[in-house]
């Protein structure tokens, strides 16, 4: 009880220097004078400590954001790098911005399914943008306010990505299934895929570049009979320790790039 009425632990420091000033006052005035310094460098030090571990950790933050932007950064550039032929001319990834957006609320259900994020249309996003950690893709922007925007995550039901096996070059549909895992759908019985593949995003859909991480193939089921060859994949990103997302702000001029052909806006549509 006495500890709560004093406050905290700066507090009940700052009441012992208080006391201590008091018991110096009373002593003699020679002594006062050979004491006082190093006994207030004592005092202080508790104080002086707390303010240098404070400014510390505020840096070590600081510098823990950066080095997660350079490394979404990264992740794009090693995306274009797969994905652009070494001949093509291309911008770099690095002329994108990836715009920080702190996490500040999840579905209650679940805590994966949906994020909200406090950056909306006045920072540049915009719906369909896509969010990225530097793990690979945490899903898309599906609704945005001035300063919020509502992310779909890939574990959202009705979620969906085409995706292609960075191995052997395999298409196929990742949707949200069980345990945390992503399955892959229109897979073929004779494809190619093993345990340990790197899945990417395939470029198709006009949402997503090609080249982004995903995940990697878990198990593969054989059953020569089925339609489609059942395969799992355990997703880059933990979406439940998310705590910061980067939107990817395409600016239209970079739209004529080939690396990012897939998003420009369909003129034609396939016969269904």
């Amino acid at each position: 009880m006495l500890g709560k009425k004093l406050g905290s632990a700066q507090d009940r420091i700052c009441w012992i220097i208080l006391l201590f000033s008091l018991l110096i006052l009373l002593l003699p005035v020679n002594f006062k004078l050979k004491i006082t310094p190093p006994v207030a460098t004592a005092l202080l030090l508790p104080l002086r400590g707390l303010n240098s571990l404070k400014m510390t950790v505020a840096s070590l933050g600081a510098e823990n954001r950066r080095l997660a932007q350079l490394a979404a950064q990264l992740a794009l550039e090693n995306a274009r790098l797969k994905s652009s032929p070494p001949s093509q001319g291309t911008a770099p990834a690095a002329a994108l911005k990836l715009i920080p957006a702190p996490v500040i609320a999840r579905d209650l259900g679940t805590l994966k399914r949906f994020l909200t994020v406090s950056r909306g249309a006045t920072c540049g996003v915009r719906i369909g943008s896509v969010a990225l950690a530097p793990q690979g893709v945490v899903g898309k922007v599906i609704a945005v306010s001035a300063h919020q925007a509502l992310v779909q995550t890939i574990f959202e039901p009705d979620f969906r990505v085409a995706v292609l096996n960075s191995r052997t070059r395999e298409l196929a549909m990742a949707r949200p299934g069980q345990e945390n895992l992503l399955n892959l759908d229109y897979v073929s019985p004779d494809a190619d895929y093993q345990p340990g593949d790197t899945i990417i995003t395939s470029g198709l859909g006009g949402i997503f570049p090609k080249g982004l991480n995903i995940g990697t193939v878990k198990t593969v089921q054989n059953k020569p009979d089925a339609l489609f060859k059942p395969v799992s994949v355990q997703p880059f990103v933990n979406i439940t320790r998310l705590e910061q997302v980067f939107i990817l702000a395409i600016p239209a001029e970079s739209l004529p790039e080939g690396w990012l052909e897939n998003l420009k806006p369909a003129e034609i549509r396939i016969p269904e």
